[in-house]
């Protein structure tokens, strides 16, 4: 009896254990990146039609350019609401693209010129450099504008190819 008693009060507290993990794995995921209006901005100016707000400079030992491999997080929000409609969270990791090769809406093609890795920018994107008059067919309704709030967390810059001339001077 006392050895089923024993057995009760270890599956018991194993139980218990195993519960309160779950609840901090729930809490830890539940961790959402919301819009947030009272960020301190650090610049702000206009960008081929672009509101760019500078939220933290990062290190500028290099700017990062058309052609550039760019790691960022980045949170997507319509502008209207400010509710997220795209993030790098809902992909458990940073996203990687190149920059100016149209793999993204014209609006961050043109926010995220020069920016430093570390460096958080809050895009301020208009309709017609976003989804325009048709949308994303998903989350973003025709029209909308955007806010996109980015962190650059690396930049591979791009292979700079030297062409040669090689001249014949024996004929």
């Amino acid at each position: 009896k006392q050895w089923y008693q024993r057995r009760v009060a270890i599956t018991a507290g194993m139980i218990r254990v195993s519960i309160f993990a779950s609840c901090l794995v729930v809490l830890a995921l539940a961790h959402v990146y919301k819009y947030d209006p009272d960020v301190s901005v650090v610049m702000k100016y206009d960008m081929q039609g672009v509101q760019v707000e500078v939220l933290k400079r990062g290190e500028c030992d290099k700017k990062c350019d058309p052609g550039d491999m760019l790691t960022a997080e980045f949170h997507g929000f319509l502008a209207e609401t400010k509710e997220r409609f795209e993030s790098s969270e809902d992909h458990q990791k940073p996203s990687s693209f190149k920059l100016g090769h149209g793999y993204m809406i014209k609006g961050l093609e043109i926010g995220l010129q020069n920016m430093c890795v570390g460096e958080i920018r809050r895009l301020h994107i208009p309709a017609p450099l976003a989804y325009g008059k048709i949308g994303d067919g998903k989350n973003v309704h025709p029209g909308a504008d955007l806010i996109y709030d980015v962190e650059i967390i690396n930049i591979q810059k791009r292979k700079k190819y030297r062409l040669r001339l090689c001249v014949d001077t024996t004929a």
